[in-house]
C-alpha cells in the first residue's frame, strides 16, 4: 500500500485544471497518469492514484447494502467521484462539483493523507495551522492516537 508525503501548492486555471507537483510526480510509478477525485471528509477533495481506488472500492464492497448509512455513504462518495487524467502539460481537471464541494478557490494546496491526497483551499489549509501552539499539537496527536482501527 502507497504511503504519500508531503505538502504542496498548486494554483487552479479558469476551468479547473492544476497541475500536479513534481514532488507528487516522484512518489508515483512513472505510467501513473490516472487518478480518481472524489468528495472526501471536511471539504476537502481526495486525490486517489487507481490503484489505491480501487483498495478503496473493495473496502466499499465489504460493507452492508442493507444499512442505509452505507448506501448514503456509497452514494455520496461515488456520486461524486470522477476520473482525471494527466493532459499533455502535466494538468488534472477537478469538476466544477468538486470545486464546488471543497470551495476552491485560485490557490489550494494538496497534502498527503497516508494513502491518497487531498486537496483543499489554501485560506482552508492556513486556517488548520493558524495558531496551533507545539502544545496544541501535541494534546491534538495524544486525542488522535485514542481512536485506534478496529482489526477484523
Amino acid at each position: 500500500m502507497a504511503k504519500f508525503y508531503g505538502t504542496y501548492p498548486s494554483t487552479l486555471d479558469s476551468k479547473g485544471r492544476f497541475l500536479l507537483p513534481v514532488g507528487i510526480k516522484k512518489q508515483l510509478p512513472e505510467s501513473e497518469n490516472s487518478f480518481m477525485l472524489s468528495s472526501g471528509f471536511d471539504e476537502c477533495i481526495n486525490l486517489y492514484t487507481m490503484e489505491q481506488w480501487n483498495n478503496k472500492i473493495d473496502e466499499l464492497s465489504q460493507l452492508d447494502d442493507n444499512e442505509p448509512k452505507v448506501r448514503d455513504y456509497r452514494r455520496k462518495l461515488m456520486g461524486s467521484s470522477s476520473l482525471a487524467e494527466l493532459d499533455s502539460a502535466g494538468r488534472l481537471l477537478i469538476s466544477s462539483l468538486l470545486r464546488d464541494y471543497g470551495k476552491l478557490s485560485k490557490d489550494i494546496i494538496i497534502m498527503s493523507a497516508f494513502d491518497k491526497f487531498e486537496i483543499m483551499d489554501v485560506a482552508k489549509y492556513n486556517k488548520l495551522f493558524e495558531g496551533l501552539s507545539s502544545d496544541e499539537f501535541s494534546k491534538l496527536a495524544a486525542e488522535a492516537n485514542s481512536f485506534k482501527k478496529k482489526k477484523d
